[in-house]
């Protein structure tokens, strides 16, 4: 039973989120300032779409952004919904699927569209049942997505949730989401796994701001709980995917206010990690745009008043996401308590050898010896453990026992 479940922990993908550096950039054709807008990502370009202006007025615009010639350009199709603050989106292969929402002369929407990024241009689909809202939250796994929680015209918070398939075009109502009504919450996905939770039910018997999260298995139709996210409960953050990692941060932090972090998430061991603070940017009813090497924030208020005016962008360096893959490359034994062998097809310069810890931060000071065709490490020093060993381009996991 050991064994088996060692193998299964050795085809996980490796989530480890490794260090990089803030920095600030500038763009041209900036669009006007907003929050509550969306922002989503396919086939590597990035689109902001509709949001609110601070006197809360819907604004009407769609621009995509290239990183290229850093500007940003109004796209020429306009996208054909009501346009509105609060919308949500989901990405599927090439195709984004956006919708529901807060337009300031018409109210909440149950409008979806499919976006062709490729076509650039617009489908309508089925409308989400229920009622309309704005503030949900939006993912999608296993090939299908999801929606659900929000607030509706009347200020009441939900808690049903929806399954789109889009090779029916139909909605199906799936079980509750288990944690309650609420809006403002986040919803972000990793493989086949939607994570939803935070956010605040403001209702009058029973305000509150969430810290509790679940995850939603799209393979088997089943929600999880998850360790409450453990810097206290909060609402309007912003939550995306990077490099298969989810990310949650900013917005309001119960206790304190306005909080400029993020933080990443460990799906070995279920917590998110903080990751290197810019203490430029903080802010509520912000956007991330998330690009292969990168992701960028922006927008938003920084406070009642004052909207957010300048992007930051965040790059990483060290490790990328990858799945365990071998032929080429043999490491054994695994677990390892003494010494870790490595046989390649392909010749191996030792110095190309590199091991970091779970959370991605580098091991020094190792024995490295080439004997004959293999190499050997002595890991006698390595405190118990899982480990990743970066082999040229490739990524691998091993235990220390």
């Amino acid at each position: 039973m050991k064994k088996q479940l060692l193998f299964q922990l050795f085809l996980l993908p490796v989530l480890v989120f490794c260090q990089g550096n803030w920095s600030k950039v500038e763009f041209s054709n900036n669009p006007k300032s907003r929050m509550s807008a969306l922002s989503f990502t396919c086939q590597n370009r990035v689109f902001l779409l509709g949001g609110e202006d601070s006197a809360f007025n819907t604004i009407e615009d769609f621009h995509e952004l290239d990183l290229k010639s850093k500007s940003w350009k109004i796209l020429k199709k306009n996208y054909p919904g009501r346009y509105a603050n609060g919308q949500v989106a989901f990405v599927i292969d090439s195709f984004a699927y956006v919708g529901s929402g807060l337009n300031s002369n018409y109210g909440c929407l149950n409008t979806f569209y499919k976006y062709d990024v490729r076509k650039d241009t617009f489908y309508k689909i089925a409308n989400l049942p229920g009622s309309a809202r704005f503030e949900a939250v939006a993912f999608s796994a296993n090939g299908f997505g999801y929606v659900g929680l929000g607030m509706d015209d009347l200020g009441t918070a939900l808690a049903d949730f929806y399954e789109y398939n889009p090779q029916k075009n139909t909605w199906k109502r799936i079980e509750n989401f288990p944690g309650g009504p609420r809006y403002s919450a986040i919803g972000v996905s990793y493989n086949d796994i939607g994570i939803v939770g935070l956010g605040a039910n403001s209702s009058q018997v029973n305000s509150k701001v969430f810290n509790d999260l679940y995850s939603y298995n799209a393979k088997i139709g089943v929600w999880k709980k998850l360790p409450d996210f453990n810097s206290g409960g909060r609402y309007e953050n912003i939550a995306f995917n990077f490099q298969g990692v989810p990310f949650i941060g900013l917005g309001f932090l119960e206790g304190v206010g306005i909080d400029k972090k993020l933080y990443t998430f460990d799906s070995i061991n279920e917590n998110w990690d903080l990751i290197e603070i810019n203490d430029d940017f903080f802010g509520f009813s912000s956007s991330a745009f998330v690009f292969d090497d990168m992701f960028i924030v922006g927008l938003g208020k920084k406070n009642n008043t004052e909207m957010n005016t300048n992007y930051y962008s965040f790059k990483k360096w060290g490790l990328k996401s990858n799945v365990l893959t071998t032929p080429q490359i043999q490491i054994f034994p695994n677990p390892a308590s003494h010494n870790l062998v490595i046989i390649s097809t392909n010749p191996i310069p030792t110095e190309d050898i590199k091991i970091f810890d779970i959370r991605g931060n580098k091991i020094l000071d190792l024995e490295i010896h080439r004997i004959q065709d293999r190499i050997e490490i002595n890991i006698e020093n390595l405190v118990e453990g899982i480990y990743l060993i970066k082999i040229d381009d490739t990524t691998n996991r091993f235990i220390k026992s």
